[in-house]
């Protein structure tokens, strides 16, 4: 199987998560490719977490723009006001091929609702 994973960590803690998985998919067998999503700006805690309330879809760096060619995308974030954070609400609003794809998507949290990150 072919996967994707895809994420956005402005601490590093979803990065790392993101690490483990590639890992787990490995181990069985999969070709999995690892990609960072970055924001053209870093902004502050507060911007960020406003704008995430907001639904904001920061710009971002070019990266994996056609997923049709994967047979699984894992997306991760971290928690931003109970809200996935702005770079992947960027990456999601440009992305192709993703219609009818099998997505995960998984997220990191330091108190904050993660139940609510993906309604």
């Amino acid at each position: 199987m072919k996967v994707l994973v895809i994420y956005y960590s402005q601490t590093g803690k979803t990065k790392k998560l993101a690490e483990e998985i590639v890992k787990n998919f490995e181990i069985v067998g999969n070709k999995v490719r690892l990609e960072s999503i970055e924001p053209v700006e870093e902004k502050d805690y507060g911007t960020n977490g406003r704008e995430a309330k907001e639904g904001v879809e920061a710009k971002i760096k070019p990266t994996v723009g056609d997923v049709s060619g994967y047979d699984l995308i894992c997306i991760g974030t971290p928690v931003w006001s109970s809200s996935p954070a702005t770079p992947v609400n960027g990456y999601i609003a440009g992305v192709t091929g993703i219609k009818g794809m099998e997505v995960a998507c998984f997220a990191t949290s330091g108190g904050g609702s993660r139940e609510s990150t993906f309604r």
